[in-house]
């Protein structure tokens, strides 16, 4: 079973296409979603696992302003983008630029999507989170 994991160091072309990792393709399918995180990053959803958070967004209270915003800043910034036969997917430059990311990119496999960081963004954000003390206390969570 093909899994949303692991992590992989790459770059973007200069069109700002991205060949994603062949070990996680197939549980993507042909065409992806792509969207702003809350984190400085790109959400890779695939259009199931895509339409899970949609239903969740749109059953949200359409009249709380909180909520308003939500649904705007989700449908702003998603774009629906087939991946092409040499398993490339194209990001438009303004997820790019608002996501904070050039060429080289650390592509993150957080089981029901891929996140696409700056590579020092990530490792800084990494460092500062993944502390002995967060282990613990997310282990004794579990």
């Amino acid at each position: 079973m093909a899994r949303l994991a692991g992590t992989y160091e790459t770059r973007m072309d200069q069109k700002g296409r991205l060949t994603l990792p062949a070990l996680v393709r197939p549980a993507l399918g042909e065409t992806v979603v792509l969207t702003m995180g809350v984190d400085p990053c790109v959400l890779v959803y695939s259009q199931e696992s895509w339409q899970v958070l949609e239903t969740a967004i749109l059953d949200t209270r359409q009249f709380d302003e909180e909520s308003r915003w939500l649904r705007r800043a989700m449908g702003e910034a998603t774009e629906e983008r087939p991946i092409d036969a040499q398993g490339r997917v194209l990001m438009s430059e303004r997820l790019r630029e608002d996501c904070g990311l050039g060429r080289e990119v650390l592509v993150v496999g957080v089981l029901d999507k891929l996140e696409i960081w700056d590579p020092e963004t990530y490792r800084s954000a990494r460092s500062r989170k993944l502390t002995p003390e967060w282990r613990q206390t997310i282990g004794n969570r579990l």
